[in-house]
């Protein structure tokens, strides 16, 4: 098992060396701008894989999430690259990543950094508390994941935990806003029970 493990932490970093992947300098800052608030684990999205944290912009103190991968899960690297560069309407916009020193374990880890939102306003939550959805709503965001579905097929990329407590609503006009990321799994892996 530590062989495999071995293994596929070379072949992670081969590919990271293919993309040119620049490594920050300092600890716990990504990309020379963000910083990572390890005191400040969002438990409610860490999983097995990777463990988010709020991170902030240096600069200005604007919020977004870090999320930051164990060494032991093979990350998309391919994928998180093309959406950072390409955003597509309708998935959380990846911001930035690289490999940033983390000073909790003194470890070099694979960084991504997303936009905040709201995880508590999700398909799952509103129709928790306001019961089904409208015809036309529920048309609205069939439609709307529809494309962005098609959209990550186009490149290739396909979203393997795509469920209605990933889904981000805008509770007062009823509407979806976007698919939260969903780079943090593996094909076909489902937990029901987040740590």
């Amino acid at each position: 098992m530590a062989q495999e493990i071995s293994e596929t932490v070379q072949k992670q970093n081969i590919l990271l060396n293919k993309l040119h992947l620049l490594r920050s300098d300092k600890e716990d800052i990504v990309d020379e701008v963000f910083k990572i608030h390890l005191s400040e684990e969002i438990h409610e999205l860490s999983n097995k894989f990777c463990k988010y944290y709020n991170a902030s912009n240096i600069d200005d103190e604007s919020k977004f999430f870090a999320i930051v991968y164990e060494l032991s899960f093979v990350a998309p690297v391919k994928a998180i690259d093309y959406l950072c560069k390409n955003p597509i309407d309708g998935v959380n916009k990846i911001i930035s990543w690289s490999i940033v020193r983390i000073s909790s374990d003194n470890t070099e880890r694979l960084v991504v950094i997303v936009n905040s939102y709201d995880y508590n306003n999700t398909l799952l939550s509103y129709v928790e508390k306001n019961g089904p959805i409208s015809l036309s709503s529920n048309e609205k965001i069939i439609a709307k994941l529809t494309n962005v579905i098609r959209e990550l097929s186009i490149q290739g990329i396909y979203g393997y935990n795509i469920s209605p407590s990933n889904i981000l609503m805008n509770e007062e006009e009823d509407t979806i806003l976007n698919l939260r990321e969903f780079i943090n799994s593996y094909p076909y892996f489902h937990e029901e029970d987040q740590y």
